[in-house]
C-alpha cells in the first residue's frame, strides 16, 4: 500500500525531528552524570515512578528489549541501584524497584539534567520559548491520538 506524499513527508520530518532531539539529548546527557545512560536513566526513572515493575512490563514501556533490559537490571542490580525481589502474588514471578542509592542517583541525575536543558532554553528568546512550549503540547496532543500513551516524568 502506498503512502500518500504527504504523510511520507510527514514521516520523514518526523523521523528527523527524533533523530535531532535525542541528538540534544545525548550531547546534554554527555555533560551530566557519565555513568547513567539515556537507557540507564529512563530505566531508573520508570522503575522510581512505577514503584516496581515486572521485565515484560517495563520492557514494554521503555521499548528497549526483554534481554537487554534483563541485562542491564542486573547491572544496576550490582551497582545497588535496583534490587530484584518475588511477586507477592506469583513467587514465579520477579519485580524490579529503586534502591534508596537509586532513588538518590536518578533525581541527582535528573536536576542535573534539567538545569543543563533550561540553560540551553534560556539562550532562547522569550517567545521562541513560548512557541516551543505550545509547539511541545500540540505535538504530545497528536501522538496521544497514534498510540501508547506518551512518558511523562
Amino acid at each position: 500500500m502506498k503512502t500518500e506524499p504527504k504523510e511520507e513527508e510527514l514521516a520523514r520530518r518526523f523521523l528527523d525531528f527524533a533523530i535531532n532531539l535525542k541528538r540534544l539529548f545525548r550531547s546534554t546527557a554527555v555533560q551530566t552524570d557519565r555513568s547513567l545512560s539515556e537507557e540507564r536513566y529512563r530505566s531508573l526513572l520508570c522503575l522510581l515512578k512505577m514503584e516496581e515493575a515486572g521485565l515484560s512490563e517495563l520492557s514494554e514501556r521503555l521499548s528497549i528489549s526483554a534481554s537487554s533490559l534483563c541485562i542491564m537490571l542486573g547491572k544496576l542490580e550490582e551497582e545497588g541501584l535496583v534490587e530484584r525481589h518475588r511477586s507477592k502474588e506469583d513467587r514465579r514471578h520477579v519485580r524490579y524497584s529503586c534502591t534508596p542509592k537509586g532513588r538518590d542517583r536518578v533525581i541527582a541525575a535528573q536536576k542535573e539534567l534539567l538545569d543543563q536543558l533550561a540553560g540551553r532554553f534560556k539562550q532562547a528568546s522569550a517567545e521562541n520559548r513560548e512557541r516551543l512550549l505550545k509547539a511541545l503540547d500540540e505535538i504530545e496532543s497528536v501522538l496521544g491520538t497514534l498510540g501508547p500513551a506518551p512518558f511523562k516524568e
